[in-house]
């Protein structure tokens, strides 16, 4: 399907740039944005989003993350198939990683096993939980550290948790 996007919705300050000769890290802080589209993708379809109290939850708990892969088996090597991939939510996100300026509150991380991992081209890949009996979607990856194939899954996934930002579409105008 396509869609015309309307509007493209970024946070203050937003910017996308890695450069690690300068130390620059590839997941910036608010790394988030928003397209508001003409029409839906997906017809009739809605979905809630998780409060920041359902994800500290989620995080808290080790709760499972839904996350979507497309189908990257190792570098190079690809089905082009969605995937849906279960990773348990590790305690802290952005406090992992040292001199990170993201903000804890802001972000969430799961963890990746086995062959059982998301790959750095699934960034802005959508992530659900269970919270109370429904499904709820919660965050976008930012960063990945494997593939799908065996030996991967090393690091761990990071993403943007949606709630926060949620006020940029409120001050939009549509």
């Amino acid at each position: 399907s396509r869609v015309r996007v309307l509007r493209a919705l970024v946070t203050k300050g937003y910017e996308n740039t890695y450069e690690p000769e300068k130390g620059n890290i590839p997941t910036q802080k608010d790394d988030i944005a928003f397209y508001l589209l003409e029409k839906p993708i997906v017809p009739n379809y809605k979905i809630e989003i998780a409060s920041q109290e359902e994800v500290k939850s989620i995080k808290e708990n080790r709760g499972l993350i839904i996350h979507i892969g497309y189908g990257l088996q190792n570098i190079n090597q690809q089905d082009g198939r969605p995937y849906l991939i279960y990773l348990r939510a590790f305690t802290a996100a952005a406090s992992r990683s040292p001199n990170h300026p993201a903000l804890e509150s802001n972000t969430i991380a799961s963890e990746e096993t086995g062959d059982k991992a998301l790959c750095p081209g699934d960034s802005g890949s959508p992530w659900y939980a269970g919270v109370d009996g429904k499904e709820k979607l919660v965050a976008v990856t930012v960063a990945a550290s494997g593939c799908k194939g065996p030996g991967s899954g090393r690091g761990g996934t990071f993403g943007t948790v949606i709630n926060p930002y949620l006020y940029l579409d409120r001050k939009s105008t549509r």
